[in-house]
């Protein structure tokens, strides 16, 4: 008797673990920043969207910082958010309630940023500086590498998928690989299927690239060098740019299933044992 209720508990929790996973693999989170320079005391805001459902909740004018770009730490699914002004620092936004606070003093005066799996913090100036390397954690680092020529524009994204490979794009829609040890870009090409400005760039959790524009969130093809609309919008109020895209972490069904069935039976050879 007691075996078989063991057996149901487990059969209870595998089915509800595979629900869940389900429903999870559904959920494409992206948080887009947004700024407008004629609202000195509130400069920046932050979307949450859903791209499943192209449901946009809106999580307030509350930051203080312009140019607010984005991204999400590998370390405790917290957004950080630096600004694109001189001395700002960094600063820490909770996902949920949008509150903020400050973290470090550098980087900053950035124009993308990204974590790399490990957790460290990637920054770019845009053209004519180098790219930058910061542990929140310690509070250490800084520039190295050689620095982006004016001609390839202003650096506006920096993704790191999670083998830690990098790629960036620029304003005028070129998009480069980044060598994370010595700093150096090179060109890949000119992205086509884009509408409107390009604000950002981040890879999901199956390492797709994903990018923001300012009329919408795109998918991208490095191979054929093409980008797909996935959805569209418009900025939240009149004046405002797009600053940058975080997608949040979102586990894989095989993932959480195969976590699910290892505990199972490591539980089950327990049981037997104890019996």
């Amino acid at each position: 008797m007691k075996t078989n209720w063991f057996v149901m508990i487990c059969v209870c929790v595998l089915v509800s673990s595979l629900l869940f996973a389900s429903r999870a693999s559904g959920e494409l989170i992206a948080y887009v920043s947004w700024s407008k320079e004629s609202q000195p005391d509130h400069c920046s805001k932050i979307w949450k969207i859903d791209l499943d459902t192209g449901t946009i909740d809106d999580m307030g004018i509350s930051y203080p910082q312009l140019y607010m770009h984005i991204a999400i730490s590998p370390l405790d699914d917290s957004i950080y958010g630096v600004s694109g002004l001189a001395g700002s620092g960094n600063w820490e936004i909770d996902p949920i309630t949008g509150s903020i606070n400050s973290v470090w003093g550098p980087p900053a005066n950035c124009g993308t940023i990204a974590f790399d799996p490990d957790g460290y913090l990637y920054a770019h100036r845009g053209s004519r500086s180098q790219l930058g390397c910061y542990d929140l954690v310690n509070q250490t680092g800084g520039t190295f590498g050689t620095e982006l020529p004016q001609m390839f524009g202003i650096l506006c994204g920096i993704a790191i998928n999670s083998s830690g490979e990098a790629i960036a794009c620029s304003n005028y829609k070129k998009f480069y690989s980044v060598d994370l040890s010595d700093g150096d870009f090179t060109l890949i090409g000119t992205m086509s299927g884009l509408t409107s400005s390009l604000r950002g760039i981040d890879y999901d959790s199956s390492n797709r690239l994903i990018a923001f524009c300012d009329n919408g969130i795109y998918n991208i093809d490095m191979g054929s060098m093409s980008a797909t609309e996935l959805m569209s919008f418009t900025p939240p109020m009149t004046g405002a740019q797009g600053q940058g895209i975080a997608i949040a972490n979102v586990p894989e069904p095989a993932t959480i299933t195969l976590l699910i069935t290892g505990l199972l039976v490591g539980s089950s050879r327990l049981f037997r044992r104890r019996k």
